[in-house]
């Protein structure tokens, strides 16, 4: 196992080449002196080229919060160890911690809830095609159906659905808590790719 160092205040943590720096921060209160801690880690944790740029940086910034939770959680429950491990920080990792925080998790009615009053499903449904054209309705629907599979742990979709689902969402809406939830869904789901057979192409 290796370790990497934490640094008592965040000037100190200067990252090599090939690094990134992740910091922590507390406020002075009436139980507690003001302190920092930060530590360098690879970027590659908390960088995702290969996710398709319309959502790369609401991943990364799902990737760099999560580094800092466990930064900071660490500090809390050993405030005088100076070493941490880097397995902490690998991206499998932080996708994992991120995700099994209690609050970040949406059940199946609150996503309807949330899809259903979304920019992208009043598009949708706002088209002619939608209450004319029986295939438009299957895709629409189809669309719908695959976003709420995510409220259930042990869904996957593949690769080139999960793209075509973030294409056609509404920027807006990928920075709500929904589209913040779907991208954290398929930043897990990214390694267990498949051929799709569903095509949202004409939403």
């Amino acid at each position: 196992m290796s370790f990497v160092s934490i640094h008592s205040t965040i000037a100190a943590a200067i990252p090599a080449l090939g690094e990134i720096a992740i910091n922590a921060s507390w406020k002075q209160t009436a139980n507690q002196t003001r302190k920092e801690r930060a530590v360098c880690i690879p970027m590659e944790c908390v960088r995702a080229p290969e996710v398709p740029e319309s959502f790369r940086a609401l991943v990364e910034s799902c990737l760099m919060a999560s580094a800092e939770e466990t930064l900071k959680s660490f500090v809390n429950d050993q405030p005088n160890n100076y070493q941490i491990s880097s397995n902490l920080f690998d991206r499998p990792q932080l996708v994992e911690s991120f995700l099994s925080k209690s609050d970040s998790w949406m059940s199946k009615e609150s996503l309807e809830t949330a899809f259903t009053g979304s920019r992208t499903w009043n598009r949708i449904v706002s088209r002619a095609e939608f209450a004319s054209n029986v295939t438009y309705q299957n895709a629409a629907n189809a669309y719908k159906d695959n976003i709420l599979k995510l409220s259930a742990k042990p869904t996957h979709l593949p690769k080139e659905i999960r793209d075509q689902i973030i294409a056609k969402m509404e920027s807006d809406d990928l920075n709500t808590e929904m589209g913040s939830f779907i991208i954290r869904r398929f930043e897990q789901m990214g390694k267990k790719d498949s051929v799709q057979t569903v095509s949202f192409a004409d939403l």
